[in-house]
């Protein structure tokens, strides 16, 4: 996948600056993981049927969390291709998304 294949609403890099991940607005392979320095995405990550507008990196660079179009919120360990957790409620697009400076939580 490369970088250029749509169009790109958020990113988030790593608090080590080894990795970012990047949102689209596919309806598929709408989130990537990167590794800086290469130009081709590590993994792909399922959760989203529509555009991502916002995306964060945790602190521990373990997980990052997502928003999109719909509402939909989720939690995606790097090590899994799909969401670990899932949120629905919230009702409107999810414009940002971020973590508690201590990882335990996410914001939005």
């Amino acid at each position: 996948a490369q970088m250029q294949s749509s169009s790109l609403y958020c990113l988030s890099a790593s608090r080590d600056g080894d990795h970012f991940v990047t949102g689209h607005g596919l309806r598929s392979s709408n989130l990537k993981l990167w590794s800086i320095g290469q130009a081709s995405a590590l993994s792909e990550f399922e959760g989203h049927r529509e555009p991502v507008y916002s995306c964060a990196v945790a602190p521990s660079g373990g997980s990052f969390a997502s928003g999109g179009k719909s509402g939909r919120m989720c939690l995606h360990s790097l090590s899994s291709d799909g969401p670990v957790r899932e949120w629905k409620g919230h009702g409107n697009v999810v414009q940002s998304i971020d973590f508690r400076s201590d990882g335990d939580a996410v914001l939005c």
